[in-house]
C-alpha cells in the first residue's frame, strides 16, 4: 500500500499507528454507520427505487403465474374454491386467464402500471371473496393488493396517469 493511503487510512480511524488505539465513543459509532436517503442524490434515489420496483413485480408476477397455473389446470383445490363462490367454472378460468395477462402486462416494462392496476382489481376481488364468501384469512390477496398499488401508483401507464388523462 502506499504511504499517503496508509495515512489517511489511519487518521481516519483516530490512531498514528496501528499499536496505538483510540477509544471511540458511541456517538461516532453510529455517525459512521448511519445511512441516510436524503443524502443521497436524486438520481441514486430514483435508480433505487426502479430496481425495488422490478423486484416487486418480478416476484409478483411469479406468485401470479403461479395461481393462474392452478386455475387454467383444474386444481382440485381450485375447482372447490370456485364451487363455493358460486359463479362457476367459467370464473375460474376466466380469473386465471386475467392472471396470466396481467402478469405478463407487469413484466412489460411499458405497461407495468396498466398490468399492476388489473391485478389490484383482480386482488381487491379476491380479498372481498375472503372476508364474505370463503372465509379464513385474505392476507395473502391483501399484500399483493398493496404491492400492486404500489407499482400502479409508480409506474407509467398506471392509475395516477389514468387519473390525469380522465381528469383533463
Amino acid at each position: 500500500m502506499e504511504r499517503g493511503v496508509s495515512d489517511r487510512i489511519l487518521s481516519q480511524v483516530g490512531s498514528t499507528t496501528p499499536l496505538q488505539p483510540r477509544t471511540v465513543t458511541m456517538e461516532e459509532i453510529m455517525a459512521t454507520n448511519r445511512f441516510e436517503a436524503e443524502a443521497l442524490p436524486p438520481v441514486v434515489r430514483r435508480r433505487v427505487w426502479n430496481v425495488f420496483l422490478w423486484v416487486l413485480q418480478i416476484a409478483a408476477a411469479g406468485m401470479f403465474f403461479f395461481a393462474a397455473w392452478g386455475k387454467l389446470t383444474a386444481n382440485p383445490l381450485m375447482v372447490a374454491t370456485f364451487e363455493a363462490i358460486g359463479l362457476g367454472q367459467w370464473f375460474r378460468v376466466f380469473t386465471g386467464a386475467l392472471e396470466v395477462i396481467g402478469a405478463t402486462i407487469l413484466l412489460t416494462p411499458r405497461l407495468a402500471g396498466a398490468g399492476a392496476t388489473l391485478l389490484a382489481v383482480i386482488m381487491v376481488g379476491a380479498v372481498l371473496t375472503h372476508l364474505f364468501i370463503l372465509g379464513g384469512s385474505p392476507l395473502l390477496p391483501l399484500l399483493l393488493l398493496v404491492a400492486m398499488l404500489l407499482v400502479a401508483f409508480s409506474r407509467p401507464n398506471g392509475i395516477r396517469q389514468a387519473y390525469h388523462s380522465l381528469a383533463g
